[in-house]
C-alpha cells in the first residue's frame, strides 16, 4: 500500500544516516530469508518447476518445451501460406518468458497497472534469458529441421518488495529442476512418383555404368521420437551457470539490496541486473561473470559516473546470490534423492 510523505521521509533518512539503518535491521546488502521448493509438487504437468519466497514475496515459475519447426527447414521459407506454417524455432533453440501478476499480490492496483507492469517484466526478461540460455546442443531435436521452445511462465502471487529478484530465483530454480526428454531422430524413405523414375531412368543408366551400381535413399523429412525413460529426461548440462537478476534501489548517495514493499515506496530508482557465471567456485572467482540483461527504472535521474561503479559491484553480489541459491538447490535435491532410495 502507498505510504504518507512522512514515512517516506523517514526511510530515506534512515539509509543515509551513519551508520545506516533499515527497518527490519538488515544491513544495506542483506537479504531477506529466501525459501524455495521445486519439482513436481509445484506444477505437475510443466517439465520443470519451483516456487520462492523472498521475504514474503511469493513467484511461482513453470517451464513447458514445445517442439517447434526451425525456420527455413527444408529449404522453407517459413512464412505464412499455401499451406505452409510458420516457422519460429531456431537450431539451439529459443526462449519465451510471460511474466503474470495475480491480482490478490495488488489488491489496490487496476488490471490495466498489473498488465502493464507484468509486459516490462517479460519485455526485459525473455531477451536475457535467451542470451544466457540459448543456443544449447541440449534444445536442438533433430538439427536444422526440429528444437526445443522453453515457454518460462512466472506468477506473482504475493509482493512484499523486491519482485524481480523473486521472479529470476523462481526462474533459475525451474531451470534447475527442468528435465529435457530423451529423443531420436526418425528418417523417412521418400518414395519416387511414377513421373519421376520414368523421367530419370534414362540418366541413371549412364551414371550406374562403371560406379559400382550404388543406390542413394532420398530423404523426404524427418522427425522424432521420444525415448521411454524412468527419470523423464535429463536435466540441463550447466546447471551452475543459470542466469540470476539482482536489483539496486538506489538513494543518492547509497544504494541497497532486497527492498520491502515500503523501502520500494521510498526509494522507486532502480537497476536491474541480469547474469550468469560459467563457474561458481571460490578460485574461480576472478573470473567475469556474463551480463544478460540492464535496465534502470524510476522517475529519477542517475547519471552514468555513477552506474559504473555499481555494475561491478553488482556482479559480486550476484555472484554471492547465485552461489547461495545454488547450494540452496543442491542440498534439496541430494535429499529428496536420499529420501527416494529408502
Amino acid at each position: 500500500m502507498p505510504i504518507s510523505k512522512a514515512e517516506s521521509s523517514f526511510i530515506r533518512a534512515s539509509f543515509l544516516s551513519n551508520p545506516p539503518q533499515r527497518n527490519d535491521g538488515r544491513a544495506l546488502n542483506e537479504f531477506r530469508a529466501i525459501a524455495i521448493q521445486a519439482g513436481g509438487d509445484v506444477a505437475p504437468l510443466a517439465n520443470g518447476s519451483a516456487k520462492i519466497n523472498l521475504g514474503g514475496t511469493e513467484v511461482i515459475a513453470a517451464i513447458k518445451l514445445e517442439a517447434e519447426n526451425i525456420a527455413n527447414a527444408g529449404g522453407m521459407s517459413g512464412a505464412i501460406g499455401a499451406g505452409v506454417e510458420e516457422s519460429l524455432g531456431r537450431d539451439g533453440g529459443r526462449v519465451s518468458c510471460t511474466v503474470s501478476c495475480s491480482q490478490s499480490a495488488y489488491p489496490h492496483k487496476l488490471s490495466q497497472e498489473l498488465d502493464a507492469i507484468s509486459s516490462d517484466l517479460s519485455a526485459l526478461l525473455t531477451p536475457a534469458l535467451s542470451s544466457a540460455l540459448t543456443p544449447s546442443p541440449q534444445l536442438t531435436i533433430v538439427p536444422g529441421r526440429k528444437s526445443w521452445l522453453l515457454n518460462i511462465d512466472a506468477l506473482v502471487l504475493t509482493d512484499n518488495g523486491n519482485i524481480f529478484d523473486a521472479i529470476t530465483l523462481a526462474i533459475r530454480a525451474a531451470l534447475w529442476d527442468l528435465r529435457i526428454p530423451r529423443t531420436r531422430g526418425i528418417e523417412f524413405e521418400a518414395r519416387e512418383s511414377r513421373d519421376e523414375r520414368s523421367g530419370v531412368q534414362d540418366s541413371m543408366k549412364a551414371l550406374l555404368k562403371g560406379s559400382g551400381g550404388g543406390r542413394k535413399k532420398a530423404i523426404a523429412g524427418a522427425e522424432f521420437d521420444l525415448e521411454d525413460y524412468w527419470d523423464e529426461g535429463e536435466h540441463l548440462t550447466a546447471r551452475t551457470a543459470l542466469p540470476i537478476g539482482i536489483t539496486f534501489n538506489l538513494v543518492d548517495p547509497t544504494s541497497f539490496l532486497d527492498a520491502t514493499a515500503q523501502e520500494e515506496e521510498s526509494a522507486p530508482d532502480r537497476l536491474h541486473l541480469i547474469y550468469s557465471f560459467s563457474s561458481l567456485e571460490p578460485s574461480k572467482s576472478s573470473q567475469p561473470g556474463k551480463l544478460h540483461g540492464f535496465q534502470l527504472v524510476g522517475p529519477g535521474e542517475v547519471p552514468f559516473s555513477r552506474i559504473k561503479p555499481l555494475l561491478a559491484e553488482s556482479e559480486s553480489h550476484a555472484r554471492a546470490l547465485s552461489s547461495a541459491v545454488h547450494n540452496m538447490l543442491a542440498a534439496e535435491e541430494a535429499k529428496s534423492l536420499a529420501l527416494s532410495h529408502r
